[in-house]
């Protein structure tokens, strides 16, 4: 998949999800699916937080997707992209994602 085709994915799977969790799994497999398409190795490259885990910045009362490997700034573009559904995305940095319910 190209870097648009993933940031298009991303932006359909947090339109799409329910609730933050649903979201968080959705992203985070996406990204799992494009590190391992890169060759890289997802259980490396990616990483899914839930509330209360630790994590790179202090924010611990969302879930979080990390791919630090991934397309430049994709979570910001991402981000940008969602127009509706019941999860909001927050881009910190613009290589992860926090999921808030609206």
């Amino acid at each position: 998949m190209t870097d648009s085709e993933f940031t298009s994915q991303v932006t359909t799977a947090i339109e799409n999800s329910i609730t933050p969790h649903a979201a968080a799994l959705a992203v985070f497999s996406l990204c799992c699916l494009k590190a391992k398409a890169e060759g890289m190795n997802p259980d490396i490259e990616c990483a899914i937080h839930a509330p209360g885990e630790p994590r790179h910045h202090n924010s611990t009362s969302t879930w979080s997707v990390t791919f630090e490997a991934g397309p430049h700034d994709w979570a910001v573009d991402a981000s940008i992209n969602v127009l509706s559904g019941r999860v909001y995305a927050e881009p910190y940095y613009g290589f992860d994602l926090s999921f808030y319910a609206t």
